[in-house]
């Protein structure tokens, strides 16, 4: 997933200062998306990638893909005004393509905003979808969430039943398409795919412990963090600089 606005991103001389899209922007020297991009080429367990764009950004896109997509990348489809819009887009290719003759078992959906998707994450979240049907990586809420009561005073809520929820989301494919083509006939809107395959779906969802480091590029605050992981991550992989070792 592409297509986002990048309206929280401002940063004169890098995307314009007017919401340019931060998929592109560079750390450590590569496009963000081009680092998420080459965790998903360079597993074998993906067998194929569509990317799913904004309108204006396909050539862009294309540089990414000649550089990261690794021969994987079987579609590139432009998004939609909301990101449920865009999801249906990247389902609907594909849906075409197992028209075709591809056989694709599970559909990991992925942020290109979160570049920082290792292979022993992809691989968990696949392990689980195969044993339950469906899969999200999730992390503890540690920050104070409060609520207005019916006076309007603030007042604190309970978290410790919460969690954070990040990307990759797989499911098994022909129920995420069905749950999608359900929710397209009830317009309904999600927030992102788990809550749709919730709704429109009898899949068990596993909940599987997510990482820290995979990091959502959100707002120029971000970019001194992502630039420093940026320099130990290299095609879904930590890279230790002091001993050369991987994880």
């Amino acid at each position: 997933m592409a297509g986002g606005s990048g309206t929280r991103m401002r940063i004169p001389g890098k995307n314009g200062g007017n919401g340019g899209n931060k998929v592109y922007l560079p750390l450590a020297g590569r496009p963000a998306l081009a680092m998420a991009l080459a965790t998903l080429a360079s597993s074998p367990r993906v067998a194929a990638i569509v990317l799913v764009v904004r309108a204006g950004d396909e050539n862009a896109a294309t540089r990414v893909v000649d550089a990261a997509g690794g021969g994987k990348v079987v579609a590139v489809v432009p998004g939609g005004v909301t990101r449920h819009d865009s999801e249906q887009a990247g389902l609907a290719a594909v849906g075409a393509q197992r028209s075709a003759g591809a056989t694709f078992r599970h559909v990991a959906i992925h942020d290109g905003a979160r570049p920082f998707l290792t292979h022993r994450l992809l691989d968990a979240l696949i392990d689980a979808a195969q044993a339950t049907g469906g899969a999200i990586p999730v992390l503890p809420f540690t920050e104070p969430m409060a609520a207005v009561d019916g006076h309007g005073r603030p007042a604190l809520m309970p978290t410790h039943d919460l969690v954070r929820v990040q990307t990759p989301q797989v499911f098994a494919t022909d129920e995420l398409l069905d749950a999608y083509a359900a929710a397209r006939v009830d317009g309904f809107d999600g927030v992102d795919t788990a809550q749709v395959v919730e709704r429109y779906s009898s899949l068990a969802v596993a909940a599987v412990p997510g990482d820290p480091r995979n990091i959502k590029v959100t707002t120029a605050a971000d970019l001194p963090v992502a630039e420093a992981l940026a320099a130990r991550f290299v095609d879904g992989r930590w890279v230790d600089p002091a001993s050369a070792g991987t994880s």
